[in-house]
């Protein structure tokens, strides 16, 4: 899947890759270019201008590029949201073993009617399959239909290795299994593992000729963040440069035109991030980390 506005989902699957290909490193390994949906390829619709659309443009160049240099997709693509055309397309590949995972491939928002999505795969698919850091979202195993729970069963049976991130997707697949099965396990998200190389942020800072003598907050709220000024207002007050993952007017620098290894290293510089765009809550990020 190629996304250009989550820069989360593009490293967690460039993580992800990299670190099979590792274990792997005579085997081909590869991403299956599906996806249940087209992905978003549009600009930023806050404070729109020419040059924010010009800054659009250069970040989604940049992360073409990437697609094409660092990751490496199989040759047959497909975008399809019906579940026996996605499925067979995936089995048609003929692969020996399929992972999937990281993100939340397992939610079901986009799921038609009472079906899974081509992400859960399903006893049909011949390859060995593994759940490696998978997440299920916000599913409820109460809240199933009976056919949902009955096509979870017969997908989940069919795994190798039932690896999840969270505690929620544990429970949900606590459901399905015997108590002490092995194959349910905690995986952390291979992006932790991810060595940041800090110098293509220091190659933007310096072709942009940006630098900081101040200590920097990122605001990286919501368009309709009705208290954003007020805040960005007090920080600056107290000798913050107020930074922006997006445009916004009460920025002293905004950050569209990244590319997903210069954004990953950025938040290295950031003394604090306060966002309102993870899962719906309100986030505090304090430590510097990816």
């Amino acid at each position: 899947m190629r996304e250009f506005a989550n820069v989360g989902t593009n490293m967690q699957s460039y993580s992800t890759f990299k670190a099979i290909q590792k274990q792997f490193p005579n085997d081909q390994v590869e991403i299956i270019d599906y996806s249940g949906w087209k992905p978003a390829m549009k600009p930023y619709l806050t404070q729109v201008s020419l040059q924010s659309l010009y800054y659009d443009f250069i970040r989604i160049r940049k992360h073409q590029k990437i697609f094409k240099t660092e990751y490496r997709f199989s040759k047959n693509k497909l975008i399809a949201s019906d579940l026996k055309r996605s499925i067979d397309f995936i089995n048609s590949q003929e692969y020996d073993a399929i992972y999937v995972g990281s993100d939340t491939l397992l939610e079901l928002k986009r799921a038609k009617n009472d079906e899974l999505t081509a992400y859960w795969l399903d006893s049909s698919v011949k390859a060995k399959k593994f759940m490696i850091a998978a997440s299920s979202h916000n599913v409820v195993y109460e809240d199933l239909s009976q056919n949902r729970k009955d096509r979870m069963k017969e997908a989940i049976n069919d795994y190798s290795l039932l690896g999840v991130r969270d505690e929620a997707s544990f429970r949900l697949m606590s459901n399905f299994i015997e108590k002490d099965d092995s194959r349910l396990q905690f995986v952390p998200d291979p992006t932790f593992t991810l060595e940041v190389d800090y110098n293509k942020i220091e190659a933007y800072f310096k072709k942009k000729r940006v630098s900081f003598n101040k200590p920097i907050v990122c605001l990286h709220l919501l368009r309709n963040t009705k208290w954003a000024n007020e805040l960005a207002l007090a920080f600056k007050k107290k000798g913050y440069i107020v930074a922006s993952l997006r445009p916004a007017f009460y920025a002293d620098v905004i950050f569209t035109d990244l590319s997903p290894f210069e954004q990953v290293g950025l938040y290295k510089y950031f003394d604090l991030v306060i966002s309102l765009l993870y899962q719906q809550r309100f986030s505090l990020h304090i430590w510097r980390t990816v």
